[in-house]
């Protein structure tokens, strides 16, 4: 049973569709993570801060308030001293990059052009949702971008699988919260999927990194990792969010570090892909790049190990998430 591989605590999570048009022409960069991560988040601390300073570790309404919760969870007073960098309780996944993208390149975009992204949510940042709208709403009304600022409608905010209606732009209301699921029930519906799809048994599992990321081995960025390097990275950025966002601490009682020992790299199309953001805490353009591109893995126990897989594609892998880095999809098992 896949309940007893992972046994995971529970760990509620919604996604939504966000969907943009925009309301003149313009250039934007062909990966929009960075830009659309800045300005949701200037815009909803610029929407719920109370006080002159702006400084979140001086407020005293700290831990009641959305935007440190989100956006400064490294900064979280109650474990900082176990914990200094804490992954955020969201993420973005945006269109992922086609083939022959190049870094620098930029997107065009006409009046009437939509744009398109997935907001997930975990933990308590879900009762924020209608604070995040209504900070999606305004950066599109305000604009965003760096070089030019360009103004975006609001359309629609729709949960992810049951399509239901969460905003509307001609009611201007947020008419609900949408449903919620838990973790394992997403990696089960989506484990069952594959499956069904794949019931021939397989040895070999392809995953295709559609966004940029970022792994680490002894602080150094890796251009490659072998297989149990990626599966030592999902087990720990599931441990952080299920302690941080979810009902309990994990420690997985089956031995995935010794499962992927056996999984042998058969092909790697990965290729580096570096951009640039701009920071406004650090008045600095940063170069945040990763890896993209398809890698095979080869082995008899795949199986066993799919829901691990199934998880990092869920959740994304690898250090900045919520710029949407990181997200692969399994193509093939």
């Amino acid at each position: 049973m896949l309940t007893d591989i992972l046994e995971l605590p529970d760990l509620e999570i919604a996604r939504y569709k966000i969907t943009l048009q925009a309301l003149e022409y313009a250039e934007l960069p062909i990966f929009l993570g960075s830009t659309i991560r800045g300005a949701l988040g200037h815009q909803l601390k610029k929407t719920v801060c109370i006080t002159e300073h702006r400084d979140c570790s001086k407020c005293i309404v700290v831990e009641r308030c959305s935007y440190p919760y989100i956006f400064e969870s490294a900064i979280s007073t109650s474990k900082k001293q176990r914990c200094q960098r804490i992954p955020q309780p969201f993420l973005l996944t945006l269109p992922p990059l086609k083939a022959g993208a190049k870094p620098g390149r930029y997107k065009n975009f006409v009046l009437g052009s939509k744009l398109e992204f997935i907001l997930t949510l975990m933990g308590k940042a879900i009762s924020y949702l209608p604070y995040l709208i209504y900070s999606i709403d305004q950066m599109g009304e305000i604009g965003f971008g760096i070089e030019q600022k360009v103004k975006f409608q609001l359309l629609t905010v729709n949960t992810l699988d049951k399509e239901s209606k969460v905003y509307d732009y001609s009611s201007g209301q947020v008419e609900e919260i949408g449903e919620t699921s838990i973790l394992l029930e997403e990696i089960m519906c989506r484990y069952n999927q594959i499956l069904y799809f794949n019931s021939t048994k397989q040895n070999k599992v392809r995953l295709d990194f559609i966004s940029p990321t970022r792994i680490r081995e002894r602080s150094s960025l890796q251009d490659s990792f072998d297989f149990d390097l990626l599966i030592t990275n999902i087990v720990r950025r599931l441990q952080i969010l299920l302690e941080f966002y979810g009902q309990d601490q994990w420690q997985p009682k089956t031995d995935f570090a010794e499962l992927a020992k056996k999984v042998k790299l058969k092909s790697s199309e990965l290729e580096w892909w570096d951009f640039r953001r701009y920071s406004n805490r650090q008045n600095n353009h940063l170069k945040l790049g990763g890896v993209i591109g398809k890698i095979e893995f080869e082995a008899e126990n795949i199986v066993q190990i799919l829901p691990l897989l199934v998880a990092g594609e869920l959740l994304h892998i690898g250090t900045a998430t919520s710029f949407g880095l990181g997200k692969y999809n399994i193509i093939d098992i």
